[in-house]
């Protein structure tokens, strides 16, 4: 997994060179504080945002003030203090997704799946504190040796994250549960179709799981053999 911040949006994309295999999807970041913000100052950084000061700190409640202090850290590099940070303040969505990539990143698959299950819980305040702070994080992650999406605190980019945590932990079904819940919302997204793909075909490798494969990329499209 990796990070970084921006403020002009994102651009994901997966995909094998040469397979045709390719996937992209572009997200404007709203500029405007809360309903009634104006826009941010032009030329204001990821890092001023993250920068409290005194005054606000002492109106800004204790575990939003963890979060904004948890991705000041990792904006700085300092991911380990980052995450005793963002540990405690996993009853926000938005830390509690932030240190279960962490904790992914650390090869620490029980307590990902500990916070990514809080964030998903907690689904309905997810990207509240992101968009507060108008902060866009972008988080690569490995969906298989040779393909990385990118995802956001949303419903489909934790349950891929949690899938890695339950895949790093040996937890087939428990991966392909969480898959199946995004994959009935989204059936023709082709990220949440490979890891369910590589799952059934890999690991679980039975005839039934060969079946569903067959069901899954039925309709897929080649461009090469």
């Amino acid at each position: 997994a990796k990070f970084t911040f921006g403020t002009a949006g994102t651009r994901g994309t997966v995909g094998i060179p040469g397979s045709g295999l390719y996937y992209t999807e572009h997200n404007p970041l709203d500029r405007r504080r809360g309903k009634r913000g104006s826009p941010a100052p032009e030329g204001e950084s990821a890092a001023d945002r993250l920068d409290l000061g005194f005054f606000r700190r002492l109106i800004t409640p204790p575990e939003e003030e963890a979060f904004v202090d948890g991705l000041r850290q990792i904006h700085e590099g300092d991911e380990a203090g980052a995450w005793k940070t963002l540990i405690q303040a996993t009853a926000q969505a938005d830390a509690a997704f932030m240190a279960g990539i962490l904790a992914l990143k650390r090869k620490q698959p029980e307590a990902a799946i500990d916070c990514l299950s809080s964030a998903l819980d907690r689904g309905e305040t997810l990207g509240e504190l992101f968009r507060k702070y108008e902060i866009r994080p972008t988080v690569s992650l490995s969906i298989t040796d040779h393909i990385d999406a990118r995802i956001e605190p949303a419903a489909r980019g934790i349950a891929l994250a949690l899938t890695e945590a339950y895949q790093m932990t040996a937890q087939w079904s428990e991966a392909l549960d969480v898959l199946e819940s995004i994959h009935a919302a989204q059936p023709e997204d082709p990220v949440v179709t490979l890891s369910m793909v590589e799952i059934l075909a890999a690991e679980i490798a039975t005839p039934e799981a060969y079946q569903r494969v067959v069901s899954l990329i039925r309709d897929a499209d080649n461009t090469d053999e």
